[in-house]
């Protein structure tokens, strides 16, 4: 008897310097429980499969620009892939392999090389694939948001860069008996290679039960409407909404005789599962899963010297939710799921895993994943880890709280803790309290902060401006206690306020001065959605004015933006601040004098493609009968006028 093989795909476009945590931890849960399953992390795969055919992929691009720049009539569609093509006009030279190399890793100037290079190939890969762009952490249609037309054409075109990867994995995959295929929707811009894997498995592995889930799927499927829940289903059999463990542990149960019988009412025993039955969506029933049963992620399918970067790093997630789950901006708080509560591991259980993973893959550094750790924990963690004599040094994300002292700030650099993120959002007492209940103060942050500062852990701040309830001086005040720490910050972000659905504010959008909350036309999946703000500044000179005083702020940093060093909570920026220390990014001495070069372009045209693209935007996201007309197919319809 043949046994059939389970697989969970993590698919492109997302960081690939590291593998992420989640399909790791659900195996390590499922082999416990002898549903086994492999992983295949074509993230990085795919992203391996690129960078090796840059060569190929240069003479795809000269060959289009060669072939565009020879018609004679040019509709704006060719003019602005021309131009594409024209900007992404980078000369190569396979750099992007000093990403794991140690000695140029640490050179700044080589790394800085490195990294342009390895994105430069995927500005070239839009331009060829117009109008789709891609990026380590972007997927999807030029100025669009994601609708079922735009997916049809990018099926139908072929226009994903890995399509030749896929078909010789799943080639090789068609050999075995399959039982599911799990696909992880982690992050939105994996929306693209996830319904063209499931596409092209179809075609491939017709055998196969293919389960859908992962984070942003769960956020998705939340938004939109029952209805439009079922155009899933023309590409999957189940969603795994929530949490993972329990749906795949039972649905390996039950799968074979499901298989056998084609039986719906098997599948509604499952879990934490979403099915289709006669038209319907059906949601199974919820679970919350008991962290206490969990078990080590598994990284053992993945080949971890693939990953850009010298020396790997591993992430870890003995948490889930947040504990404090109040802050109006963030949908946890205001959301009813189960599977949002704050739930821990004990930190003896959590140190002598990490300790199993460092020694198994030969590890050092690792990311605490999660939401947020509780200052218990956090603390416990690192007394345990002090405790057992092992170096493992880490970076993880932590909510500004009275509880760290000076004395426990130097225990958690003790126990290995190099970096942390702060959500600090606001230097407003008045948003800080008032508006977005963030628990914290102006002054308490500032104490805090310099008590982990001290300690030598290098500490980032995460905050926003924006938000429709911020007044001009609440702006200021942000930026204006930004520059007044400057010596005791090694990193930050300046975001803009987005809003979240399924958060208090969205909920509530009248108490926030919001209105005409709407989405555009090609939206299918909730992602974006426009509002009108009754009291915000948005002048023209408001916005020129920070915009200025951020640059200030910047010129004093080496930022960059994600996966890369420099930026918050990233692979490479735990690296450098270790081998560094936790001022490098704040330094002058670390700036690189590598310039990019970036290719000189028709200004004209430039000019006049801008101008055009700029001019249908300014009409398509006009709401009217609460929606905006701008879709895929306007945007298509319009660049291919004559």
């Amino acid at each position: 008897m043949t046994i059939e093989k389970n697989y969970l795909i993590y698919p492109a476009f997302a960081d690939p310097t590291q593998p992420y945590v989640s399909l790791p931890t659900i195996k390590g849960y499922l082999w416990q429980h002898e549903s086994p399953v492999s992983i295949l992390d074509w993230n990085i795969e795919g992203v391996d499969y690129l960078l090796k055919s840059y060569k190929e992929i240069v003479k795809k691009h000269q060959r289009k620009t060669e072939e565009l720049s020879r018609l004679r009539k040019k509709n704006l569609k060719i003019e602005s892939q021309l131009l594409k093509l024209k900007e992404s006009s980078f000369t190569l030279k396979g750099k992007w392999k000093n990403l794991k190399k140690e000695k140029d890793f640490y050179n700044f100037e080589n790394y800085q090389e490195a990294r342009f290079e390895a994105e430069s190939l995927l500005q070239m890969l839009s331009a060829i694939h117009y109008p789709f762009e891609f990026g380590f952490n972007k997927s999807g249609p030029m100025l669009s948001p994601w609708d079922t037309e735009a997916i049809e054409y990018y099926l139908n075109e072929k226009l994903s860069p890995l399509d030749e990867f896929y078909k010789e994995k799943l080639k090789k995959l068609s050999k075995n008996k399959i039982g599911y295929i799990g696909i992880s929707l982690t992050f939105a811009s994996q929306l693209s290679e996830v319904f063209y894997l499931c596409h092209l498995i179809r075609r491939y592995c017709p055998e196969a039960f293919i389960i859908l889930g992962g984070a942003a799927l769960h956020q998705i499927i939340s938004n939109i409407p029952n209805e439009d829940r079922a155009y899933f289903f023309n590409f999957c059999d189940a969603i795994c909404t929530y949490e993972g463990e329990e749906c795949l542990k039972k649905l390996h149960q039950i799968l074979p005789e499901y298989k056998k019988k084609n039986e719906i009412k098997l599948l509604k025993e499952i879990p934490n599962l979403l099915i289709f039955d006669n038209g319907e969506c059906f949601q199974t029933e919820i679970r919350q899963f008991d962290l206490a049963q969990s078990a080590p992620p598994d990284y053992s399918d993945l080949d971890l010297n693939l990953y850009l970067s010298p020396t790997p790093t591993l992430l870890y997630a003995p948490t889930r939710g947040c504990y404090w789950n109040k802050c109006s901006f963030c949908y946890y708080g205001f959301s009813q799921a189960a599977t949002h509560s704050y739930r821990e591991k004990s930190a003896l259980k959590a140190a002598e895993e990490l300790m199993a993973l460092a020694k198994k893959y030969k590890v050092q550094h690792f990311y605490i994943s999660g939401d947020v750790l509780s200052p218990r924990f956090a603390v416990e963690l690192a007394n345990e880890l002090y405790k057992k004599k092992r170096k493992i040094l880490w970076s993880t994300d932590l909510r500004i709280e009275k509880y760290y002292t000076p004395e426990r700030c130097q225990l958690l650099f003790n126990g290995g803790l190099r970096t942390v993120a702060f959500g600090v959002e606001s230097g407003s007492n008045r948003m800080l309290c008032e508006v977005i209940n963030k628990g914290t103060t102006k002054e308490l942050v500032t104490e805090i902060n310099a008590n982990f500062y001290e300690a030598g852990i290098a500490t980032a701040w995460m905050t926003f401006l924006h938000h429709p309830k911020e007044k001009i001086q609440d702006a200021f005040a942000t930026l204006d206690w930004l520059g007044q720490e400057r010596e005791r910050i090694s990193l930050f972000i300046i975001g803009e306020f987005g809003l979240t659905p399924g958060s208090k504010i969205y909920g509530e959008a009248k108490k926030f001065n919001l209105k005409n909350i709407s989405y555009t036309k090609g939206d299918f999946f909730k992602l974006y959605p426009m509002f009108e703000d009754e009291t915000k500044d948005s002048s023209t000179f408001y916005r020129d004015e920070l915009g200025r005083e951020i640059q200030e702020l910047a010129s004093f940093y080496e930022l960059s933006h994600y996966p890369w060093a420099g930026a918050i909570s990233t692979h490479h920026t735990l690296l450098y601040l270790v081998k560094y220390g936790q001022d490098f990014f704040r330094n002058p001495q670390s700036r690189s004098d590598f310039h990019f070069d970036i290719p000189k372009v028709n200004k004209g045209l430039h000019e006049r493609v801008e101008m055009k693209l700029q001019k249908y935007l300014e009409k398509a996201l006009k709401i009217k009968k609460g929606v905006a007309p701008h879709s895929f197919g306007s945007l298509l319809n319009y660049l291919s006028e004559k």
